[in-house]
């Protein structure tokens, strides 16, 4: 089974891209998504988070909170991102195996920092998302519900968009007409599942 990477800079589209292949029945791995829910199902993980971060809100680890904090100050990103891992990891080979188990020729893997550690050493192929920067930062703003300057301060720890890019095998622009898009990722899907 292939592990096909998609990434990208904050507000590019690859969790749209990734919905597109998901509803043709690519399963798809969100990794920030997932390493949210670890904060739900690992009391130990949630116990340090408390600890060390001021982000509870109602029993919960408020990840809004969480990231205006880290995305802040580059020592506790790298402190949260070390701890988290630890979790991840089991978490990530497991779904990995179902997933093969079940037959899949690939799968994806939307992950928007792979390149920050060894991550991207595990996949076959990896796809960049790429959409302007005033189109990504308008939309996170509204996706978030956060200020300009946030955007900024998460962009700011991201690799730039010339690095980022020239690590990947492909780029793909998510800001194509929906048709254009649907015609790309089936090409794609047929690339996948049919060369080595």
């Amino acid at each position: 089974m292939k592990l096909i990477g998609v990434t990208g800079l904050i507000g590019s589209g690859k969790s749209y891209i990734c919905d597109i292949f998901e509803h043709k029945d690519i399963p798809v791995f969100y990794c920030d998504d997932e390493a949210k829910a670890l904060y739900e199902t690992e009391p130990k993980l949630k116990e340090a988070v408390f600890k060390w971060f001021d982000c509870e809100t109602d029993g919960k680890v408020d990840t809004k909170k969480l990231g205006k904090i880290v995305f802040a100050d580059k020592g506790a990103l790298a402190l949260l991102e070390r701890y988290v891992h630890m979790y991840f990891a089991e978490r990530f080979d497991k779904w990995v195996d179902d997933r093969n188990e079940e037959g899949h020729k690939f799968v994806l893997v939307e992950n928007a920092v792979m390149f920050k550690n060894n991550f991207y050493k595990q996949f076959d192929f990896i796809i960049g998302v790429t959409l302007d920067e005033d189109t990504r930062i308008k939309q996170t703003i509204n996706r978030d519900s956060c200020t300009r300057q946030d955007v900024l301060n998460r962009m700011d720890k991201q690799l730039s968009e010339t690095e980022l890019y020239s690590k990947c095998d492909l780029i793909f622009y998510s800001g194509y007409n929906d048709e254009r898009l649907n015609n790309y990722i089936n090409d794609l899907i047929y690339y996948f599942n049919n060369y080595d």
